[in-house]
């Protein structure tokens, strides 16, 4: 769960090269394009997965404006999804991270099932860690209804 090392993947060229040649320089062009666009995943995925905490502060001022205005919350829910890139899956490992190395791996299970349990699950490792809570009471509202907790 921690951030991708590109090194784990190009590790995979040699022998890919042993296994499968290539015979034409374009073929071996278009694979080196391929480990190339890869190693650009790879920094892309890290630098979301770095930028998680001020990415739910700014998704924290999204659920807010769409919690206190209701006509905005489309707009909202489109904001939040440019915010997060790959399906907000680095940013899901950097919380699921904190909330293993909070509580351990038994805890994620209960965040495995809904969505609003895990970000529940991630505030309190973050409590617990002393930090500042990532989600403000009026986004944890919102999402507590969004859950039928209401």
């Amino acid at each position: 769960m921690r951030r991708l090392a590109a090194s784990l993947f190009l590790a995979a060229a040699p022998l890919a090269a042993q296994v499968q040649p290539i015979a034409d320089s374009a073929a071996t062009a278009r694979k080196a394009g391929q480990w190339e666009a890869l190693g650009r995943y790879v920094t892309a995925y890290n630098a979301a997965y770095d930028a998680t905490p001020a990415k739910l502060k700014t998704l924290d001022s999204l659920l807010v404006a769409a919690a206190a205005d209701s006509s905005v919350a489309n707009t909202a829910a489109d904001k939040a999804r440019a915010l997060l890139p790959y399906n907000s899956h680095p940013n899901g490992a950097y919380m699921a991270r904190t909330v293993l190395e909070t509580f351990g791996a038994d805890s994620l299970i209960a965040g495995v099932y809904s969505p609003f349990r895990f970000i529940r699950l991630y505030a309190a490792a973050e409590g617990k860690r002393g930090h500042a809570p990532p989600f403000s009471p009026a986004s944890l509202a919102l999402l507590d209804a969004f859950d039928g907790k209401r």
